[in-house]
């Protein structure tokens, strides 16, 4: 048995819950809304107190997808007025 056989199959399996790209209704991703298992995640570009623009990963307390997408929106606006 090849040695990278082993190896590529073990790696896929190591991670029980991974980082998944949330879809609209029409299959487009939303942007900046993530999902990790059961949670959803927003990655938000923000500026820090020095003027450094930094990206935070957001947990969003949503159940559906169009629920976490209405918090992404929110969370965009609030920090544009910042």
């Amino acid at each position: 048995m090849k040695r990278n056989a082993t190896l590529s199959s073990r790696n896929s399996n190591s991670r029980r819950h991974r980082y998944t790209k949330v879809l609209d209704n029409r299959k487009h991703p939303i942007r900046g809304l993530w999902r990790r298992g059961d949670r959803f995640l927003a990655r938000l570009t923000v500026e820090d107190d020095a003027g450094r623009k930094i990206v935070k990963w957001v947990p969003l307390e949503a159940q559906t997808a169009s629920q976490a997408a209405d918090l992404t929106k929110a969370a965009v606006l609030r920090n544009k007025n910042r």
